[in-house]
């Protein structure tokens, strides 16, 4: 029979997209799945902003959407279309111009990012480039998005060099829950013919009940990430993942996994995410082989459980 060996394949699926400003009040609606979230993207899209035509308030039947470019401006009018909203709703837009809210018969509606509604006028908005991955676990533990970004040195850095070096674009927080989506599969040893039916079946048990150390699986996230995409303002695991040294994720090694995969689940959600070295895809995949010794402990040799 052919060997066939055991992979872990972990699926980053983000929530949505975030300004800073809005994170603590993210956070608060999302307070009960804030444990979810233990990794973060932080990317980068053109700047959109809305140009009132009527002043302050604005018009019942369209708006005028601005994107910036490198070179300049980029304009479009669109259509005035929020879905429940009652025909005769008026929108009103606070300086910068990036949110609107309508109005209707004394009633406020949630403000609206202007660059959410603006995605499919300006094609240039699907793609976002991811510039740094991160996690909220530290060294004392969980935390939230907030709170691991709030003295955060590299995303301040990021604000500072997006703002100085590229003003046409905006700043990002997508926070990620990382789903494993483990491939647990048998292997049947040299031996085969001396494998029994109900080794097989007591390993097959074993498979289905393993769990994977989950901070394991967010440090294995995270690093085969930012391996891939080769985030500009990440610095750690960039030349050197997979490897035997970091003991973050040594459970991999240890239990003689083959190979890590982690995707990025954006489908459905009309983004692609790219970097300096990685294609726009909404469902980019990551694939690492896990160098072994041959003399490696083989956890999947189905013929060690007929003993």
């Amino acid at each position: 029979m052919q060997p066939i060996e055991i992979g872990l394949a972990l699926v980053a699926v983000p929530a949505c997209k975030i300004r800073q400003s809005d994170l603590a009040t993210w956070e608060q609606m999302a307070k009960d799945e804030n444990s979810q979230y233990n990794l973060y993207f932080i990317v980068r899209q053109p700047r959109v902003t809305l140009i009132p035509k009527d002043g302050p308030k604005g018009t019942t039947e369209s708006l005028l959407l601005a994107m910036q470019t490198p070179t300049g401006t980029e304009q479009e009018e669109v259509e005035l279309k929020v879905q429940g909203a009652p025909a005769n709703s008026y929108f009103v837009s606070d300086p910068p111009h990036s949110k609107f809210r309508l109005i209707s018969n004394g009633k406020t509606y949630p403000d609206i990012n202007v660059a959410d509604y603006a995605l499919g006028v300006f094609e240039e908005l699907s793609k976002l480039e991811l510039v740094y991955v991160g996690q909220t676990f530290g060294e004392d533990g969980e935390r939230t998005i907030q709170q691991r970004l709030e003295q955060h040195a590299t995303f301040q850095k990021i604000l500072a060099d997006t703002s100085e070096n590229a003003p046409h674009l905006e700043v990002w927080i997508m926070p990620v829950r990382l789903v494993p989506s483990g491939l647990a599969m048998l292997r049947i040893g040299k031996d085969s013919e001396s494998v029994s039916a109900e080794a097989i079946l007591r390993m097959s048990e074993f498979l289905l009940e393993y769990k994977f150390p989950r901070k394991e699986e967010v440090n294995l996230g995270e690093a085969a990430l930012i391996r891939y995409f080769q985030p500009r303002y990440n610095i750690k695991f960039k030349a050197s993942f997979p490897d035997k040294s970091h003991t973050s994720y040594a459970t991999v090694f240890a239990d003689d996994y083959n190979c890590v995969a982690a995707e990025v689940g954006l489908e459905g959600t009309g983004y692609e995410i790219f970097s300096d070295v990685v294609e726009p895809s909404a469902h980019p995949i990551a694939e690492f082989p896990l160098i072994a010794d041959e003399d490696r402990f083989q956890m999947l040799d189905a013929s060690t459980w007929s003993q």
